[in-house]
């Protein structure tokens, strides 16, 4: 049987193949499986988060310790190196150099890594946009000009039956096209970028605990952001996800008999 993919990562986890896998130290199937879901990030574009690999190794290797404690020294050291070349495949694919040492806690580092560059990638995507847009909004309505277009018949048209909490909001998500391209060319550095998609007193301990081992020159907005919004294929999805949650938070729909 044949898999790819993220097929391939469903299959390991359902199968329970993995456990075999690393008693035989079957490590190439390991890491044909990370660069597969490395390269299917640009063919599809979805919010719900994929497996995260490095959770269902994690298990695995607790197993083998478990089961075989005789031979957990070996265990540990499969886990070890392991680890280190899934950080190093991914490292490669990206561009992003990634620091460790003997005391980083290396299952910690891969998982937090692969969930931010694979597992989560879409979703970090479009945190990162919705987040710079809601909290820099004054700035982009500012920088965009839209006050000249605050009054046009087209905008009062498009929301003549609906009421927006947030007249800015309104204005953005009517030229979300523009706004996107806008960001676009802009510069951000690595802490930045993360600050948008790392959030909560939880996200933001993962965040500053990648920071201290993540090249902080390297340019993650590139690497992470533009790929998305600059394929035509996921372009679309990607604006309309985003359309659909400025709505959402942002919009009272008035009844017909009021809008009339």
């Amino acid at each position: 049987m044949q898999t790819h993919g993220i097929d391939k990562a469903y299959y390991v986890e359902a199968e329970g193949e993995i456990t075999t896998i690393l008693s035989n130290f079957n490590t190439s199937f390991i890491y044909n499986v990370v660069e597969d879901l490395m390269r299917d990030r640009y063919t599809t574009f979805n919010l719900i988060p994929k497996p995260n690999f490095v959770d269902s190794l994690e298990l695995s290797f607790k197993d083998l310790i478990r089961m075989y404690p005789n031979d957990a020294e070996n265990a540990k050291l499969r886990r070890t190196n392991v680890y280190k070349e899934i950080i190093e495949r991914i490292s490669r694919n990206t561009g992003v150099m990634i620091y460790y040492d003997e005391y980083t806690d290396l299952y910690s580092l891969a998982r937090n890594i692969f969930d931010l560059f694979v597992s989560n990638y879409d979703g970090f995507v479009f945190k990162f946009l919705y987040n710079f847009i809601y909290s820099q909004k004054e700035f982009i309505y500012n920088a965009l000009d839209f006050e000249k277009i605050k009054k046009s018949k087209d905008i009062s048209t498009s929301y003549n039956k609906m009421t927006y909490s947030d007249q800015t909001m309104a204005i953005i998500n009517a030229n979300l096209d523009q706004c996107l391209r806008f960001i676009t060319a802009l510069d951000f550095n690595a802490p930045t970028t993360l600050s948008y998609m790392y959030t909560s007193g939880t996200e933001i301990h993962t965040m500053n605990f990648l920071l201290n081992h993540i090249d902080q020159e390297a340019d993650l907005f590139d690497i992470l952001i533009k790929p998305i919004i600059t394929n035509e294929t996921l372009y679309p999805l990607v604006s309309t996800a985003l359309k659909l949650e400025i709505q959402k938070n942002n919009v009272t729909i008035v009844d017909s008999y009021q809008a009339n």
